[in-house]
């Protein structure tokens, strides 16, 4: 566990400076252009759908047949290459598919302008760079590297967006050029992205594709086709709220959800820094049959994620008050106060159940996945579909709740039935216990929506020292993480002790 917290630690420094500076965005600016970000999120949401499909599965192959190629240079550089041609042949594909369904798309979103046309005609592309980003930075995890590709791609874009939304506030740009740049900052990411990958790799990046045999083919293109759908059908379970709010309202109204949906972001990056790391070690445990491994794995992260994002979620709702009060238009956007609760819950309930989907994805009842996740996409699309119209941005949330819980209530079984063991310890419990104590330590000191920004502001951070003391305190006091004892323990020797 210890390289994984490490590497974790490192990768969500790195995401939570992105989260900071997307958090000064979405208080300071954003609020300033809400119809265009909610179009500019609904691209992007549209754009991570769809990016499983130009991926072909390769960007999960990346991680689950690495270690078959990784004693030869040559044939992992061709294996690379295979990877980036099936991306390519993939994006090509949605591409064609776009293109012909386009005018319902359009209709969908009733966009009657040309200038949004001409926007929603650059979507391929965005699909296009947002799949070789991905791809590039999923095979980085092969070399245990996750916090500098991770560096590159969140903290690039948490600046770029932003400045490009000053820039048109300003009158300096129009949304057709946000837009374009929106662009060319994905370009250089995948620049960036490939030539940081050839310097790890030392030896060929790229090279003749190796000879597969007839059985590693079938292999290959049956686990890829698999989590092809698998990633497509999560995605939609996970995404559709946002394109369908946008569809079913208007763009303002998808711009307040998802400046919301920030905390989101906030809570889910533990889960997303363990995944990142965990994964290559999960396929190198199945393939090396050490099925302690992996269950210590599975308990070990849950804890961990659940540790992380409680102290998170507890913080943020705790000053969700004071956090509009210095927010422009904080009024309005407080009308999706709601989702914050619910997508926060949401997040917690992804983060207590683990890397279940991880452990499921590399093992040979990989299918169950398919199964799991159709069936689940197509009820998160069914309650998105009733429920928006009743309760708009908080009907949004809850399909995404209801969809989250249920998708990770079947892998929990499904682990449970053919593996013989499950995620959660007692410690889950306690933490729960410990979140909510903080959580009302916190309101001594009160919210209110009338003060102004820098009582506000004050309140903030004195309440978050407060809860972040009280929550670290008792856990640390406990010896909750032998890891977080083990690591706080060793700082105080190497640098307080000299």
């Amino acid at each position: 566990m210890g390289v994984i917290i490490r590497q974790g630690i490192k990768y969500s420094v790195v995401r939570y400076s992105a989260i900071f500076l997307g958090l000064l965005s979405t208080i300071f600016i954003y609020p300033l252009v809400l119809d265009e970000i909610g179009l500019v999120r609904t691209i992007q949401a549209i754009a991570l759908v769809m990016a499983p499909i130009a991926h072909l599965g390769s960007n999960v192959a990346a991680l689950r047949f690495f270690p078959k190629f990784n004693s030869d240079k040559l044939k992992a550089a061709g294996f690379f290459s295979l990877l980036n041609r099936t991306t390519l042949l993939g994006s090509l594909l949605v591409t064609g598919i776009y293109f012909i369904f386009q005018h319902p798309i359009l209709e969908a979103y009733q966009v009657t302008n040309d200038t949004y046309s001409d926007i929603f005609i650059l979507i391929p592309l965005f699909i296009f760079l947002l799949a070789f980003s991905q791809l590039y930075e999923t095979y980085s995890a092969n070399y245990m590297r996750i916090a500098v590709p991770g560096a590159m791609g969140e903290l690039s874009l948490k600046v770029i967006l932003p400045t490009l939304m000053i820039l048109y506030i300003n009158s300096y740009l129009n949304i057709n050029q946000v837009i374009i740049g929106l662009l060319l900052s994905y370009l250089l990411l995948d620049l960036s992205l490939l030539a940081y990958l050839k310097q790890q790799v030392k030896g060929p990046l790229f090279a003749r594709i190796p000879k597969l045999g007839k059985s590693f083919r079938k292999e290959l293109r049956s686990f890829s086709a698999y989590n092809l759908f698998t990633s497509l059908s999560i995605l939609i379970s996970i995404r559709i709220d946002l394109i369908m709010l946008s569809a079913m309202t208007n763009f303002t109204i998808s711009g307040i959800y998802s400046i919301n949906m920030l905390v989101g972001e906030v809570i889910d990056a533990p889960r997303q820094a363990f995944i990142k790391i965990v994964n290559p070690i999960i396929s190198k445990a199945y393939k090396d049959n050490d099925q302690e491994k992996i269950k210590d794995l599975y308990q070990n992260t849950s804890m961990h994620m659940f540790f992380a994002s409680s102290l998170l979620f507890v913080g943020i709702i705790s000053s969700i008050d004071d956090l509009y009060t210095i927010m422009p238009n904080g009024d309005l956007v407080a009308t999706g106060k709601q989702v914050i609760y619910i997508l926060g819950a949401t997040k917690l309930i992804d983060n207590a159940f683990g890397i279940n989907s991880i452990v499921l994805q590399h093992s040979k009842w990989f299918k169950f996945l398919l199964f799991a996740v159709c069936f689940l996409a197509g009820v998160n699309i069914i309650n998105n579909y009733f429920l928006i119209p009743e309760y708009q941005m908080n009907g949004a949330a809850l399909a995404t709740l209801i969809s989250g819980l249920g998708f990770n209530l079947l892998k929990f079984f499904r682990i449970k039935q053919k593996l013989g063991f499950q995620p959660f310890t007692w410690k889950i419990p306690v933490l729960l216990v410990i979140g909510i104590l903080a959580y009302f330590v916190g309101t001594l000191i009160p919210a209110g929506i009338e003060e102004n920004a820098l009582m506000a502001c004050l309140k903030i951070i004195l309440r978050s020292l407060l809860v972040g003391g009280v929550f670290l305190g008792i856990a640390i006091g406990i010896k909750i993480s032998p890891e977080l004892n083990g690591l706080l323990r060793n700082f105080t020797t190497k640098y307080l002790n000299r």
